[in-house]
């Protein structure tokens, strides 16, 4: 893909000139000013790394589409195409509206843009729902080992856009408020542990202590003894 040596070097020209552009339209996070640096370096898969750090630092879902935008041109510059479609469409699921300056990127790259859009919304109309049970089993493993972080905090809100009344889904709520509060972002786990209350107080059997499966009590629980640590974040 890549043998052609003036291709490569105009792609990094490229690169270097347009491809970074979060620093002009927002504030950046500490990871992303040094993802930055390492980009223009030409140190491209230190940048990746950089970059998915960073969105760990911003909840502002612009900001992380155009931070899974730079992680996705930095993998084209690597010739990493499979990665740069997850990218590409972990953008489009933060902004559905984003769009792409020609101005800045290869008609190939914006090509790949195009078509993770019309992925999304082919397997928007036609996925089944996730498996519930094996996707909180999922997202606990991934969560507990550290491995792909993103991925399963995102596999959350498809279960609530699934399952909006389960409460099953409460333990993986009360996984991603604690999440969001170890990485410091109070706000946000406050969110997420009043939706895991909310889905298990609307269980009548819970609310009025009557017999329930006891590990539904128990996520209740750690709800209540969770969120009183969030007071301070809220607003």
């Amino acid at each position: 893909m890549w043998k052609n040596p003036l291709l490569c070097l105009c792609l990094v020209i490229c690169l270097s000139l347009g491809a970074v552009t979060s620093a002009q339209e927002g504030a950046t996070t500490p990871s992303e000013e040094a993802a930055i640096q390492a980009f223009r370096q030409g140190s491209f898969s230190r940048a990746v790394e950089l970059y998915r750090q960073a969105l760990q630092e911003t909840d502002d879902a612009s900001h992380r589409a155009r931070l899974h935008i730079n992680i996705a041109w930095t993998l084209f510059a690597l010739g990493r195409e499979a990665e740069v479609q997850t990218h590409l469409r972990a953008a489009l699921l933060e902004d559905p509206n984003l769009t792409l300056l020609p101005d800045y990127y290869t008609q190939e790259f914006i090509d790949l843009f195009d078509q993770a859009r019309a992925r999304g919304v082919e397997s928007e109309l036609e996925a089944p729902p996730p498996d519930l049970e094996m996707t909180i089993a999922n997202i606990e493993v991934r969560i507990e080992q550290q491995e792909d972080l993103e991925g399963a905090l995102a596999d959350v809100d498809r279960l609530l856009a699934a399952y909006p009344r389960s409460p099953l889904v409460a333990e993986a709520c009360l996984m991603k408020g604690l999440s969001h509060l170890v990485m410091g972002k109070g706000q946000t786990a406050a969110l997420y542990l009043d939706k895991c209350l909310e889905l298990l107080e609307a269980d009548q059997l819970l609310l009025f202590g009557l017999s329930v499966p006891a590990y539904l009590a128990a996520i209740y629980v750690r709800g209540l003894r969770w969120r009183h640590l969030t007071n301070p974040f809220r607003t």
